[in-house]
């Protein structure tokens, strides 16, 4: 299948990175590391080390260098290149490097569309990197087929459709998405907590994530997305309470909160789920019958079923009816006649509950009965300790007593009571009671008294036998027995009668320790707070200095992203003035009959022609004969070296000018031989001449057409975006003249009616002056009898 896939000439040793070889390079890069690591190392069946003091690009890239773009193999055979220093390609090296490349890469692609599918990378990493212009194998076999292929040969599409090998993976904004969470904000459009969900409810992987549209900034999307995740949550057993996908994209605190502590409580839970399950357990198993109402807890509870179920045992126990987990809220049946925040407070300090949690009322109680049962199971596993301890040392001090009775041997009561009062001492006597102090006279005369009991003991163990030391030492037990029986009795009644002294003092107590927690509290609230503030302000300074060095680093990473888009530029519109001329050389040279094999004639004779013209220089003293043919030669070669050498300088950078002149030179005298060979052979080929004429002249004028018809639809579309901008603008400007066209008329109408309402004023003042000018005149001529009407009239 490669043999039959054409390919262009990416491969010239010793000539450097090209052009070509950098967009491949760029093409290879754009996979994922993982991806392109593994895919690498499949394909050649090698191990590809990277040491701490590489860097993983630079390996990778070197490997591409040495393995892909080349083949030690093929180099070292004298076929395909020869020389000593530099190699020096042939033509059928180039087609085994070329066929080298294409079979290597066709691999890679399939390896890992195949490994993609599989899931053979936990967790299954995407194909390509965030910031990749690829998106599926469809772009990166289109974008091969454009840079590599020929355009005679078939595509690598439609070579892979004739396997059967289709891909179908294409990465989504989903596997581009950034799920680092920076603010509140970034948890607004329920991606982040689609994948929470996902993770935590055990659900497959992509079954939430495949539903959610991509935000986009839309809030109509966002309110979907969420909702989708707060649905999910919900089959899935997530108690989501009153929470709206509303109050979520609007970035509410509290409710994020409240949801992401209820997700972190089904993730933590599944232990504390167990514990709860012995603890109900344990309490149907309780003494009095306690667990007969509530027996123990179903296989299928859950959650806050779980928890409501053993609050119930509970509550039975107290004496207190529970029937929802609201009911907790009065704090009576976790911790007596507390409040509920003193309980928090309580399960804040001893239990290690992290503050806030109460908020929750079902996930704080899982936590909270947690801590509580196994504080209890300690307890009962320290009291089964003891028990068993104490019973250890009370048969081992009788079955010392009747070893020494039988043997005859002289033991002190005393000592055996002692002995025997020790294994039943289980706390400190007299706690609460007054203290006696005894002088050394009363201490003096009791050891006296010991003494004495000690020798009538020791006597009297002389004369007694066997059975009635036996008798003897039962009496002792029971006189001991008596003997704490009375002292229990009496501290009995010695607590009775302090316990009320000791719940007053306890309720002072009580209020002054309230006092006391209260300030102290207040006091570790505003050390906590200090400390908090000057962590918050190291954070910050920590943080304005990582800004400023990541912002300068952005600053020079940018100035070098432009130099290098000029650079890239610069060289983006060389490689299309080269690929604009070598299409032009490829229409040119696919009118001629047979390209593909006049092509591989073309070569060959250009090896016999340079072969040839360096034997002409090195001979040229001895052959003057020949100076003429060669002349000519020399001249039909430069045409065509000038031709040739400019597609060659444009395409390989100008490298190796000398050896390309030499090429196109062997190329002259093939072409020159195989235009001959086609006069000769014009006259048994005329027809066939004519109907590939008549070919290639539908071709043209069908490409003519079609590149007629992109050039319109290229300008069209330029077209109407320029006539959007300009209709835009042209709204723009009308609005603006509009508006000062009728700035402009209402200025002029307000001139001509002040012009107006100026003439009619000096109209009226002249009328009034001529008037009283005239009745003046009249006053003064007239007789005296017409002045008073004259008067009057004015």
């Amino acid at each position: 299948m490669v043999t039959k896939i054409a390919s262009t000439e990416i491969f010239t040793i010793g000539a450097g990175l090209g052009t070509l070889q950098t967009t491949l390079l760029r093409l290879f890069l754009s996979f994922h590391p993982a991806w392109l690591h593994l895919g690498l190392e499949t394909v050649f069946n090698t191990t590809i080390n990277v040491r701490d003091d590489e860097v993983f690009i630079q390996v990778i890239i070197r490997f591409i260098m040495q393995r892909l773009f080349a083949d030690p193999k093929i180099l070292k055979n004298r076929k395909y290149a020869y020389g000593s220093g530099k190699l020096v390609l042939t033509e059928r090296g180039r087609e085994a490097l070329n066929c080298h490349f294409l079979a290597h890469t066709a691999l890679f692609c399939y390896f890992v569309e195949t490994a993609k599918a599989a899931s053979i990378i936990k967790p299954n990493p995407r194909m390509f990197t965030r910031n990749s212009a690829f998106k599926c194998l469809d772009d990166v076999f289109a974008e091969l087929s454009r840079e590599v292929l020929s355009g005679g040969g078939a595509s690598l599409n439609r070579a892979f459709a004739k396997m059967g090998f289709k891909p179908t993976y294409k990465q989504g904004f989903i596997d581009d998405y950034c799920y680092s969470v920076k603010s509140f904000a970034d948890l607004t459009n329920g991606v982040i907590i689609g994948k929470i969900v996902e993770l935590v409810t055990g659900c497959n992987p992509g079954s939430i994530m495949g539903r959610l549209r991509n935000p986009c900034g839309d809030r109509l999307r966002k309110i979907g997305n969420v909702k989708t995740c707060l649905q999910v949550a919900t089959e899935k057993g997530v108690d989501v309470g009153g929470i709206k996908a509303e109050s979520v994209v609007a970035g509410s605190k509290d409710t994020l909160l409240e949801l992401l502590w209820k997700l972190v409580g089904v993730y933590v839970s599944v232990d504390d789920e167990r514990k709860l399950r012995r603890a109900s357990l344990a309490l149907t198993h309780t003494n009095g019958g306690l667990g007969v109402k509530y027996g123990a807890v179903s296989a299928d509870a859950k959650g806050e079923q779980l928890v409501l179920h053993v609050c119930k045992q509970i509550g039975l126990h107290l004496g207190i009816e529970v029937d929802q987990l609201d009911d907790l809220r009065d704090g009576r049946v976790l911790s007596g006649e507390s409040l509920f925040l003193k309980v928090a407070n309580a399960a804040a300090s001893d239990l290690d509950i992290p503050w806030g949690l109460h908020n929750s009322i079902g996930l704080f109680t899982v936590f909270y009965l947690s801590g509580l049962f196994s504080i209890r199971e300690v307890h009962d596993a320290a009291v089964r300790i003891q028990r068993s301890y104490r019973s250890y040392r009370f048969f081992k001090t009788l079955k010392i007593l009747l070893q020494d009775a039988r043997s005859g041997a002289r033991t002190s009561g005393v000592y055996d009571r002692s002995s025997l009062l020790k294994t039943y001492v289980v706390s400190p006597i007299g706690g609460g009671g007054a203290q006696i102090s005894k002088s050394n006279t009363v201490k003096g005369e009791e050891a006296r008294r010991a003494l004495g009991e000690v020798q009538e003991k020791i006597e009297l163990d002389k004369s007694m036998t066997s059975h009635e030391k036996e008798q003897h030492g039962r009496n002792i037990i029971l006189s001991d027995s008596a003997v704490k029986i009375q002292r229990a009795f009496r501290r009995h009644q010695l607590r009775t009668r302090s316990r009320v002294q000791r719940q007053q003092r306890w309720a002072e107590y009580k209020r002054a320790a309230t006092v006391i927690q209260r300030a102290f509290r207040r006091h570790q609230l505003r050390a906590r707070l200090r400390v908090e503030r000057q962590q918050r302000w190291a954070k910050y300074t920590w943080a304005a200095t990582v800004i400023q060095r990541a912002f300068r680093r952005h600053q020079l990473r940018t100035r070098l992203r432009v130099e290098r888009q000029q650079r890239w530029a610069e060289y983006t519109h060389a490689a299309t003035v080269i690929q604009r001329a070598f299409r032009r050389h490829q229409l040119r040279t696919r009118l001629r009959v047979e390209r593909q094999q006049r092509w591989a004639e073309y070569a060959r004779a250009a090896t016999v022609i340079q072969r040839a013209f360096r034997r002409h220089q090195l001979r040229t003293r001895l052959r003057v004969e020949r100076q003429q043919r060669w002349a000519e030669y020399k001249r039909a070669a430069t045409v065509i070296q000038r031709a040739f050498r400019r597609h060659q300088l444009r395409a390989r950078l100008r490298v190796e000018r000398q050896q390309r002149w030499a090429e196109y030179a062997r190329a002259a005298t093939v072409i020159q031989c195989a235009f001959r060979r086609h006069q000769l052979r014009a006259r048994l080929r005329v027809e066939r001449q004519q109907t590939w004429v008549e070919y290639t002249r539908a071709a043209t004028v069908i490409q003519r057409a079609f590149r007629r018809h992109q050039l319109r639809a290229r300008l069209r579309v330029e077209h109407q975006q320029a006539w959007v901008e300009y209709t835009r603008a042209a709204t723009v400007i009308q609005r603006a003249f509009r508006r000062h066209q009728l700035r402009a008329r209402l200025r002029v109408d307000r001139q001509s009616r002040w012009a107006e309402y100026t003439r009619a004023a000096t109209v009226i003042q002249v009328r009034s002056t001529s008037l009283l000018l005239l009745t003046r005149s009249s006053q003064s001529t007239l007789p005296l009898n017409v002045s008073p009407l004259l008067k009057g009239t004015s």
